[in-house]
């Protein structure tokens, strides 16, 4: 079990510190040689006291880390196979639906064809009794008229509640990276990064201007 109990009067003493120091922060004003070497002494106080705090808090610190991470590590012992097992489980719902999608839209592509077809005879017998009666260029206007029907739409498995969600999820493939304009092109800073620091001002990279800075 973690124990979160520091010393308090340990505690008590550097928050006293903590206070002190952040007041004179505060008032540092650097004008003179002086000021300056006043300013630098005060950081290396600070500095001190930075590593106190650290020091004081640090097996707490790895006391939490390392509870942290063995509840992560036995929760995943837990978790993972069950989210192998959901994830395989979608992957066959999902090839079912993509092939119970391929089977209607065929049966809809059948149906349309059916219907075209008989409101194609129907067109014709329509131009055919016009043509009988004389009415001939009723009769072409009906054949030169473009051919309406209903297209079919199968119904579709209703999602229930509790079902699994499905998303869409667009993604790519590179077909051939020399034809992927500049745009989308990254600069790898890690590797410019590496070659700066290990030649400094003798850095020769096009585009890349090398230089520094007090941090």
């Amino acid at each position: 079990m973690l124990n979160t109990a520091l010393d308090f009067t340990q505690e008590l003493t550097l928050e006293d510190e903590k206070k002190t120091v952040l007041a004179q922060a505060d008032e540092i004003k650097i004008y003179t040689p002086d000021d300056y070497m006043a300013a630098k002494s005060f950081w290396a106080q600070v500095r001190q006291l930075r590593a106190k705090v650290k020091e004081t808090f640090q097996p707490l610190v790895d006391q939490a880390h390392r509870m942290h991470k063995d509840a992560i590590s036995k929760r995943d012992e837990f978790d993972r196979p069950l989210e192998g097992a959901e994830k395989k489980i979608k992957i066959t719902m999902e090839a079912y639906d993509r092939e119970q999608a391929r089977i209607r839209a065929e049966e809809e592509a059948r149906l349309r064809e059916i219907a075209r077809k008989q409101a194609e005879e129907k067109r014709l017998e329509e131009a055919v009794a016009l043509e009988k009666m004389g009415m001939n260029e009723q009769a072409s206007a009906i054949l030169d008229a473009p051919i309406k029907t209903v297209a079919p739409a199968l119904p579709k498995q209703e999602r229930q509640a509790g079902d699994p969600i499905f998303r869409t999820a667009w993604k790519y493939r590179i077909t051939n990276p020399d034809l992927v304009p500049r745009e989308y092109l990254t600069i790898d800073n890690t590797k410019i990064g590496g070659v700066v620091r290990a030649l400094k001002d003798a850095t020769n990279i096009p585009g890349v201007e090398a230089y520094t800075e007090r941090i």
